[in-house]
C-alpha cells in the first residue's frame, strides 16, 4: 500500500451520528470522504439531529479504486443511505457537497426527502477545469488530473475517466432532475469559487419547481464550504433551514 493509499485508507469509514427524529444525510464530493465533513457533521450533532455521511464506493482508500466504479454506483449508495435514515427517522434532508449535492438532487426524485442543500454544486465548471481536468495537456491525454491544493482529506489525484463521467452526470442526469425538484432547497455557493462556476447556483435556482428555496452566496468562500475560514457561518445557515423546514412540515417525510 503506498504512502496516499495508506492515508486515506483512514478515512474510508463512514461517519453516523444518533440524534432526533430528524435525520441529515451528508454525500461528500468526488474524491473527497465523509470525513471532509466532520466539521459541518459534528455542527449538525451539536443542533441534535442524526447525522448519516457514507463514503461512497472507491472513496477513502486509493485514486486506482475510482476505475472501478461508476457515478450510478454512487446515485444507488445515496438512495440507500436516504432509506436507512428513514427506517428511523422522521425527516431526512440531505446536504451535499459539489457533486455529492448533484447526486442528492437525483436521488431525491425516486426517494422524496424533506430538503436538500447543496454546496459548490457544479452546472457549470471554470474553462480552465475543463480543459485541464478532462481533455489534454501537453497534447497527450493524462491518465490522472493531480490537485494542485492540499485536498484536505481527499485524494490527491483523480482519473480523468471518473472526472470525465462526473461531466456527463452534471450535464446530462442533473440537469435533467433540476426542473423537476419540488423538495425545499437551499444552494449554498462561494463567489471565488475555482472550479465550479458561480452561475451554476444562480441556474440551479432559478430552474428548481419549488418555491421554497434559498439562494446563500458566501463572499469569501472557495470551493470548499465546509473546511475554510467561514464554515461556521455556511453551518448556521444550514441548521437553520433545517430547522425552518422542519417547524413548517407536518409528518413523514416522503
Amino acid at each position: 500500500m503506498n504512502a496516499e493509499a495508506h492515508k486515506n485508507n483512514q478515512l474510508c469509514g463512514e461517519i453516523y451520528y444518533p440524534g432526533n427524529r430528524i435525520g441529515v444525510l451528508l454525500v461528500h464530493s468526488l474524491s473527497g470522504t465523509p470525513h471532509r465533513l466532520e466539521f459541518l457533521a459534528k455542527a449538525l450533532v451539536r443542533a441534535n439531529f442524526t447525522v448519516l455521511a457514507p463514503c461512497l464506493s472507491g472513496h477513502g482508500t486509493d485514486p486506482a479504486n475510482l476505475m472501478k466504479t461508476h457515478y450510478s454506483h454512487w446515485l444507488e449508495e445515496v438512495k440507500e443511505s436516504i432509506t436507512r435514515l428513514k427506517a428511523i427517522c422522521e425527516k431526512v434532508y440531505i446536504v451535499g457537497d459539489s457533486l455529492g449535492g448533484g447526486l442528492g438532487m437525483v436521488a431525491s426524485l425516486s426517494k422524496p426527502v424533506a430538503g436538500i442543500v447543496t454546496m459548490s454544486t457544479p452546472v457549470f465548471f471554470r474553462r480552465h477545469i475543463i480543459w485541464n481536468m478532462v481533455f489534454k495537456t501537453a497534447g497527450k491525454v493524462m491518465e490522472y488530473y493531480v490537485k494542485k491544493d492540499s485536498s484536505y482529506k481527499s485524494y490527491q489525484k483523480v482519473p480523468v475517466r471518473i472526472i470525465k463521467e462526473a461531466y456527463d452526470f452534471t450535464n446530462h442526469d442533473l440537469r435533467e432532475a433540476i426542473s423537476k425538484i419540488n423538495a425545499p432547497m437551499m444552494v449554498v455557493q462561494g463567489k471565488k469559487d475555482r472550479i465550479v462556476h458561480p452561475r451554476s447556483a444562480q441556474y440551479i435556482f432559478n430552474n428548481i419547481a419549488t418555491d421554497k428555496k434559498e439562494l446563500i452566496w458566501v463572499n469569501e468562500g472557495e470551493h470548499s464550504l465546509t473546511t475554510g475560514s467561514g464554515k461556521e457561518k455556511v453551518f448556521e445557515e444550514i441548521i437553520n433551514f433545517i430547522n425552518r423546514q422542519a417547524k413548517n412540515t407536518n409528518g413523514k417525510a416522503h
